[in-house]
């Protein structure tokens, strides 16, 4: 019996349609990515990615990129704008809800456009969700060592058997930014050259406004940032009143920042109240392994339709209701 695959291939054209990029290429694109509501009073120099409301009173996006070029806008909006921004270097703009405030284009040949069509919101969440638990599953191979009384400076030490592969360090929040003896932290690579170094930090409620450290040395070098990975991977709420250098997941948390951050960021919320900026080499590091890339929330649905439509193209055709009574 001949079994007709048109619906499977349909099923692969809509699974590759609706399929996000990795979160390597996301987080390598997007200076800034929201999952829900950004309340800016500042700039992001790369660019940004709200799926939620963009509020606020004026920020600016796209300060530190390339005069306009590429294939992203400097700022994209799922939801609403209720605020004044400006998009720099002749960047685009895409809202994809109601312009309650003002859009700027600083800069020859920017504009706004209204199709989201292209942007998955809800996949690229689940993506750099499972993303940050995959770097919090990594097993730990490098430890911080803090002072047990005042005032002393914390120091990561990478293990000197790392090499060229990722130091991974697990802490608690507590250990570090709620640690009243450290003056300064710094990072010792022990000789090591690793190509990414994630600081896996537990904790769901994290404030450092008690946190007088700041950061030294290593930690003071744009170069090195640029392989650091904080990932708050189950922090519910974080408060940065000091300078913390280095990518930035932390996909369940409203984060609210006063002072700069340096790299990539991805957050459930954030409430915007200084610079984030880009990496030093805009680039995010590949970290080694295989991560889960869930399927679309849509897939299941299209497979369910596909078993259907192979079920009853091989099933036995059954005799006609005229047919049977003729029988």
């Amino acid at each position: 019996m001949r079994v007709s695959y048109s619906a499977l291939l349909l099923s692969s054209l809509l699974y590759s349609g609706l399929a996000a990029s990795g979160p390597i290429d996301l987080l390598n694109e997007y200076n800034l990515i929201v999952f829900n509501d950004l309340d800016s009073q500042s700039a992001v120099e790369g660019h940004t990615l709200v799926m939620g409301n963009l509020n606020g009173t004026a920020s600016n996006y796209g300060t530190g990129s390339a005069p306009a070029g590429g294939s992203h806008p400097a700022l994209v909006i799922g939801g609403d704008l209720n605020a004044t921004v400006q998009i720099e270097n002749g960047h685009n703009a895409v809202l994809g809800g109601v312009n309650n405030g003002a859009i700027n284009f600083n800069g020859s040949g920017g504009s706004l456009t209204t199709d989201t069509s292209g942007y998955n919101f809800p996949q690229i969440q689940t993506d750099l969700t499972a993303y940050s638990a995959y770097l919090a599953s990594l097993s730990s191979n490098s430890l911080l060592s803090t002072p047990s009384s005042c005032c002393g400076n914390a120091l990561f030490n990478v293990n000197n058997t790392v090499g060229s592969s990722e130091s991974v360090f697990a802490i608690s929040a507590s250990t570090l930014f709620e640690n009243p003896y450290v003056q300064a932290y710094d990072i010792d690579f022990q000789g090591q050259n690793p190509y990414a170094v994630i600081i896996n930090v537990a904790g769901s409620h994290i404030d450092d406004a008690a946190f007088t450290a700041n950061p030294i040395g290593n930690f003071t070098n744009s170069a090195i940032l640029d392989v650091i990975i904080w990932n708050f991977y189950e922090a519910e709420t974080i408060n940065l009143t000091r300078q913390l250098g280095g990518h930035l997941l932390a996909p369940l948390a409203t984060l609210t920042n006063a002072s700069n951050l340096k790299g990539a960021v991805v957050v459930n919320n954030l409430i915007q109240r200084a610079l984030i900026q880009q990496p030093y080499d805009d680039s995010f590091p590949p970290v080694s392994g295989s991560y889960p890339v869930p399927a679309p929330a849509t897939l299941p649905l299209l497979l369910i339709g596909i078993g259907g439509t192979l079920w009853c193209q091989r099933r036995p055709r059954r005799p006609s209701p005229a047919h049977a009574i003729a029988a």
